[in-house]
């Protein structure tokens, strides 16, 4: 962000709506993934539980970031 007329520069919020829809998107492609797992098969679910679990800790680590970066901003500029 840059200055602007001695106040920073509001965030561009495109890239949140790129990001959420990123993970609305593997979330629902999930149920293919999670489905297409053969009974029995523990070599491909161990990659899927893996997969999944890595979008579980970048979808926190999202909200962790938001919650600390974006939501005070929200709530304490009467501008925004």
């Amino acid at each position: 962000m840059s200055a602007r007329n001695g106040r920073e520069a509001l965030p561009d919020t495109g890239e949140m709506v790129v990001v959420h829809r990123l993970f609305t998107q593997e979330y629902r492609a999930s149920v293919a993934l999670v489905r297409g797992v053969a009974a029995g098969d523990t070599a491909r679910s161990a990659v899927v539980a893996d997969h999944l679990g890595a979008l579980g800790a970048m979808l926190t680590e999202h909200h962790l970031a938001e919650d600390e970066l974006v939501w005070p901003r929200l709530k304490d500029d009467p501008a925004i």
